[in-house]
């Protein structure tokens, strides 16, 4: 399986933590992991070129700039995922765009929040106008932070699911996170998205939130996205299940 990470920043702990993911399963699974750098200025990719992935996943992290694409970017990502690309979005990644391309005035060290413009049909999830927000909540003990509540043996983030059998999920049907989790406290599932789990908070043994944790779409010529609202790698199994799928294989 060839798997494409789209990203600013390769150096990025939760990047470098992914690849390891995927290639401690490499050998087992034959899943084969190349990074590609996406520069702040807009360095060009091709839909001819992402076709030749299995699944190309975009995950960048930080600041507007390392969560840019530019506008030629989006028209090829476009013009995949309508030729029936697979492809991963991790949390807002690719949510900005540099302010240059869409106004005369600007300069090139502005950027513009604008969702998954251009090829927001085919992602399941959408945020509000005013951006997707991104929160971090601690696990285990620390759980108390979420609500002042008293935490607990129970306390923490799980990805719970009610189809535990989809191949996404593997038989599992619910997962603790470990540490700290960042997600998108206001992230709404789009018409064409489904629910494949729910991240929930818990302090103690009692659920205090529910947001969006995986969502997958499918359109014409076999084309899926899914996106995670968490870091994957957090769950190991979970997203070498979701490469499989993707990629048309079972575990």
């Amino acid at each position: 399986v060839e798997v494409l990470i789209l990203t600013t920043d390769p150096n990025d702990t939760s990047i470098i933590n992914t690849i390891n993911v995927l290639r401690e399963s490499a050998s087992y699974y034959r899943i084969n992991t190349k990074v590609q750098v996406l520069s702040d200025t807009g360095r060009p990719i091709y839909a001819t070129q992402l076709a030749q992935y299995d699944v190309v996943m975009l995950y960048s992290k930080g600041e507007p700039k390392k969560k840019s694409l530019s506008l030629l970017q989006r028209y090829e990502i476009e013009k995949f995922l309508r030729s029936g690309g697979k492809m991963i979005i991790v949390l807002d990644s690719g949510t900005y765009m540099p302010a240059a391309d869409l106004y005369k005035d600007k300069t090139t060290n502005e950027y513009e929040y604008v969702g998954w413009y251009i090829f927001e049909e085919f992602v399941p999830v959408e945020c509000p106008e005013d951006g997707c927000t991104i929160k971090e909540g601690r696990s285990y003990f620390a759980a108390n932070s979420i609500d002042g509540g008293t935490g607990g043996s129970g306390a923490g983030y799980y990805i719970t699911s009610p189809y535990p059998d989809h191949p996404i999920m593997g038989g599992m049907d619910e997962y603790k996170l470990p540490g700290s989790v960042r997600y998108i406290e206001n992230l709404q599932l789009n018409r064409n998205g489904e629910v494949i789990a729910d991240l929930i908070s818990k302090v103690g043994n009692q659920v205090q939130n529910v947001y969006l944790g995986i969502t997958v779409s499918q359109g014409v010529l076999g084309t899926k996205v899914v996106h995670f609202n968490f870091d994957p790698w957090k769950t190991k199994s979970v997203l070498i299940n979701t490469i499989l799928y993707l990629a048309g294989r079972s575990p």
